[in-house]
């Protein structure tokens, strides 16, 4: 299979991909979908609102298992989260005491913060937080950056191949996630 029927072999089934990646994501997988989500965005935006929807879907499902793991056996389900790269005791806490003071609201702004969503989900199970709540704010927790990332990589994307071409949107786009996860990794890892 050549580069561009595999390209397309992603596309077409991109909403399952992202989906799928959204669920590992939500447990311990530690890239985020909008890397998968990115992929799609700079060729169909529409594709990638849709891609961005079934990612939500995915990220209850892995959440609703790190909930449940952290509610039937929180001290097990914490020590696997630590393990995740850049997740770290302090952050957990951070986490906890967010969801102490303000409720499950304080998960909507905290993966806008980089404070990543799987923290939110063990710990709401772990302290017992509503469920139903829980999964429903999954929704504007995980959406908004979802649309932002469609949006910055379609119309940055269109740029890129105005002015540079369109064979340099890979390099753009693998540079751009690794010069993030570069940055995030520096001043997480290690903590």
């Amino acid at each position: 299979m050549n580069k561009r029927a595999l390209f397309e072999h992603f596309l077409r089934h991109s909403p399952a991909w992202c989906w799928a990646w959204a669920v590992v994501e939500g447990g311990l997988w530690f890239i985020v979908p909008d890397v998968g989500i990115s992929i799609v965005a700079v060729p169909s935006l529409a594709r990638a609102l849709w891609c961005s929807l079934w990612a939500v879907a995915g990220a209850m499902v892995g959440g609703s298992l790190m909930y449940a793991w952290g509610q039937a056996s929180p001290d097990v389900a914490l020590q696997a989260l630590l393990q995740v790269p850049a997740v770290y005791p302090a952050m957990v806490q951070g986490v906890t005491e967010a969801l102490q003071r303000e409720g499950l609201s304080a998960m909507i702004w905290g993966p806008a913060k980089g404070i990543p969503y799987k923290i939110y989900a063990e710990q709401a199970g772990s302290m017992g937080l509503p469920y139903w709540q829980f999964l429903w704010l999954t929704v504007p927790a995980r959406i908004v950056r979802f649309i932002v990332t469609c949006l910055g990589f379609h119309f940055v994307g269109k740029g890129v191949a105005r002015v540079l071409g369109a064979r340099a949107l890979p390099w753009v786009w693998a540079l751009f996630w690794v010069g993030n996860y570069t940055v995030y990794w520096g001043l997480h890892l290690g903590r």
